[in-house]
């Protein structure tokens, strides 16, 4: 049997109900401002945690009303060089997520490509 190769795929689902938003703004990191937010939770042990995420990308609605076509796409940058700015165009790759919903549970799917060229008509 083949393996399943999940590179440049992922999801995402609602937070677990002890994750609070604390925090949001802004870090230098080695001279690269970078955007961050603080979430608080709860661990296993019933320690206090509070897990700090980097801003790595921006998804928009997508206005294509093609079947299969993503519900949002936006740019997300170069993983193995994050030395230049999520929005510097030379670096980004496009993030496209579906919404979907597994038994009653909403979810949303992700796939990272090169960014897509539209051709003018």
């Amino acid at each position: 049997m083949a393996e399943y190769d999940d590179t440049n795929k992922g999801a995402a689902f609602a937070p677990f109900d002890d994750m609070e938003l604390l925090l949001q703004g802004n870090v230098d990191n080695g001279g690269r401002s970078t955007k961050l937010a603080v979430i608080r939770r709860t661990s296993r042990e019933g320690k206090e945690i509070m897990e700090v995420y980097e801003k790595i990308g921006a998804i928009f609605p997508n206005d294509n009303d093609k079947e299969g076509a993503p519900d949002y796409t936006g740019s997300i940058y170069k993983t193995d060089d994050k030395q230049s700015p999520w929005t510097d165009p030379k670096h980004n790759k496009r993030l496209a997520g579906w919404r979907k919903i597994k038994g009653d549970k909403p979810y949303m799917s992700f796939a990272i490509s090169d960014p897509q060229n539209k051709v003018p008509f």
